[in-house]
This record gives C-alpha cells, structure tokens and sequence, in this order.
C-alpha cells in the first residue's frame, strides 16, 4: 500500500535550525527596515528649522529678531528712517523697503566694511545698485536674497503712519 505524505503523522520532536539560514532571515529583516525608514525621512515635509542661516560672500549672519509678516508690512516715512542714521543704529531703505541692518553691521562682517554705513537713515537704492565706494556694480542676487532677513517694513511717502 502506497503510503501518503499528507496523512503522515508530523514530526513532534525538537526542530533543527540552519545558522545560515537564520542569518540570510536576519539580514533580509534589517534590510527592510532600513530601507521602510529610509522611504519615511523622504516623505517628510521639510522645516525651516533645519534651513541654513543665509549668506553673503561666506558671511553667516542671523538676524537678532524673527520678523513677521505683519512687521514687515510696516509702512515707515523716510523722517522715521532719517532719526536711525548711525553706525549703532542704522535703517535704511531700497527700492522703498525698510532695512535694519544695526545687527549685521555690528557684526563687522560686511564685504564692503564700512561702506554700508554711507546708507545709514536714508533711501539707499542709488548706493545698493550702483556700489559708487566698491565695484560700482549693483549688488548679485545672493546678497539681494539676504537682505530680506533684515526687512522691517515698507517705505511710504506720506508722514501719516
């Protein structure tokens, strides 16, 4: 009589294991893991939290205060720019925003040193772009986007504010 695989009784006894075969599990397990953890960060939606500070020809600077957007709608007069015209205390305007830029100028990190003090408490935009005490060049795009950081409002021409 042919006997069948199927209703032969299963063996009870202690199984033996195959160190290989458990290393090869092992490994396909790890594998897995590693690559699901590694889809995860992907997915994530980046944060401002771990941007770089900007910088301007190899200078980081971070401003002192976070500005938000309603500061940054500010409308300030060229009178109110004119009372912070000093080293110590500096705003200035380009193309009609509002720039205080005390902090990076105490850094004594400018390229052009001092230069950017001859824009102290008055509309800039002429010394920006045309650079009369350096390259007489207008500022690159990299330093136009760090400007940004030190934005305090926007210029108006009327003295109601």
């Amino acid at each position: 009589m042919e006997e069948n695989i199927t209703d032969s009784p299963r063996e009870t006894g202690p199984r033996t294991t195959n160190p290989v075969r458990i290393s090869k599990i092992l490994i396909v397990i790890s594998l897995c893991v590693v690559v699901i953890f590694g889809l995860n960060t992907l997915r994530k939606p980046k944060t401002t939290e771990n941007q770089p500070t900007p910088e301007v020809a190899g200078i980081s600077v971070t401003p002192t205060t976070e500005i938000t957007p309603q500061v940054k709608d500010q409308l300030i007069t060229l009178d109110e720019i004119a009372k912070h015209d000093q080293k110590d205390d500096c705003w200035f305007a380009i193309e009609n925003k509002v720039y205080d830029v005390t902090s990076f100028i105490s850094s004594a990190k400018h390229p052009g040193k001092d230069a950017i003090i001859q824009g102290c408490g008055k509309d800039a935009t002429s010394l920006y772009n045309t650079r009369p005490m350096g390259s007489k060049t207008p500022h690159s795009d990299k330093a136009r986007s760090f400007l940004i950081n030190f934005q305090i409002g926007i210029l108006t021409d009327t003295n109601e504010e």
